[in-house]
């Protein structure tokens, strides 16, 4: 990629789905880092808040200080992600909740990607009806929007009833927390192949009312098909093929081979239909697995962006720069040796076109617990190179 070349555009921006002038955040608040990898401190949930604000258009997006210094800035314009000047930031935790208020107090309409309690955010100010987000996303509620012959064999059971409810399924099957919290990487979800470990998830859920018990399927293909939906049109954005280590979510690749079968594409468009026709307005990866038969299952539903949506999103954009760049996988690596360090590898990556920054955190103060971090895209012609990229990122730090 040569130096400051043209900005790259996004397949839709958020205020396609949002609307005009709509504040839009990403951050999820406190409450709802149980279940969300890399959330559990304030500096984890302000790393990826700037990643969408060059997709703003004529919404208005929120991110923290720390992605938005000047060095930050620069190094995502020469990427061909220039920030709008339109945009809200704020200094720490207090400050996020705070801007909230005011926004709402000045009748802003809110959208967000998790869940916030409504004292943060009145429910006049959002931009759907709070309720309808939390059962959106609650796995107990998988049925009510995923086609029966689409659905895995699932009871929902009270968490202290759970080993009872399990009896009807062979081992191993899987126990999932139902909570309206936004939830991600199969922190949520476990694998259960013996008695033991159904009650070590009793005693590490306390505080759940309830939880489903679901079959095990083994799946040929894995995805998360993006979709957006504005109220009135939906449109399919495209899909990434997941990369899982048990339960745990490792990445997404984006490219042809990635690709959903037309019947997963349409079981997709039904699901998203019935949230829209409820009133969602927005943007969802739904997980699919493709069964050996070919049929697509419906086995989790994130109304909200995804790990492959900014992958799917600037995917047209990135192959047209460069056939070097016809392939993509997600990369989260963390600066051990200081920003300056970790931006200047970051710019060499990206000038040598095997990387893409979307979100960039330099905190004002490093410590063993609060480390510099980026966020991006290895990209490569294929999956071969894109391997082979992801270790010359590693040995450049970006690991």
């Amino acid at each position: 990629m040569g130096a400051a070349p043209e900005p790259l555009h996004p397949l839709i921006t958020m205020s396609w789905a949002y609307g005009d002038g709509t504040v839009f955040t990403t951050r999820p608040p406190r409450a709802a880092s149980r279940f969300l990898r890399f959330q559990g401190t304030r500096a984890a949930r302000d790393q990826r808040t700037a990643a969408y604000l060059p997709l703003s258009g004529t919404a208005v997006g929120i991110a923290s200080r720390a992605t938005l210094t000047p060095a930050i800035l620069a190094l995502l314009e020469e990427a061909g992600l220039p920030i709008p000047a339109a945009h809200y930031g704020y200094p720490d935790e207090r400050g996020y909740e705070r801007l909230l208020a005011r926004l709402a107090q000045q009748r802003h309409r809110i959208a967000v990607t998790h869940q916030h309690p409504l004292e943060q955010i009145p429910a006049p100010a959002w931009w759907i009806d709070p309720r309808l987000l939390a059962d959106l996303n609650d796995k107990a509620l998988l049925s009510r929007w995923v086609p029966r012959a689409h659905c895995p064999r699932r009871v929902v059971a009270p968490l202290d009833e759970v080993r009872q409810a399990a009896r009807g399924f062979r081992i191993p099957f899987l126990l999932k927390a139902s909570t309206g919290w936004s939830s991600g990487a199969g922190l949520a979800v476990r694998i259960i192949s013996s008695p033991a470990q159904v009650q070590a998830v009793i005693k590490e859920w306390r505080g759940l009312e309830t939880v489903v018990v679901e079959e095990f399927q083994t799946f040929t293909r894995n995805l998360c098909l993006n979709y957006a939906t504005d109220g009135k049109r939906i449109r399919y954005l495209g899909s990434g093929e997941q990369r899982v280590d048990g339960t745990a979510y490792l990445g997404s690749w984006v490219d042809q081979e990635a690709e959903a079968p037309k019947a997963a594409v349409a079981l997709g468009h039904e699901i998203m239909e019935r949230g829209r026709r409820q009133g969602y307005v927005g943007i969802a990866g739904l997980d699919l697995g493709i069964t050996r038969n070919g049929r697509p299952v419906a086995f989790d539903l994130n109304f909200r962006t995804c790990g492959s949506t900014f992958s799917v999103l600037y995917r047209d954009a990135l192959r047209r720069r460069s056939r070097e760049a016809s392939c993509s996988d997600t990369i989260r690596a963390v600066g051990r040796h200081g920003a300056q360090r970790m931006l200047a590898s970051a710019r060499a990556a990206m000038r040598a076109g095997i990387f893409l920054p979307c979100a960039i955190f330099t905190p004002v103060l490093e410590t063993r617990q609060t480390h510099p971090v980026v966020y991006g895209l290895v990209l490569g012609r294929d999956r071969s190179a894109v391997e082979e990229n992801r270790t010359r990122l590693a040995r450049a730090g970006l690991g």
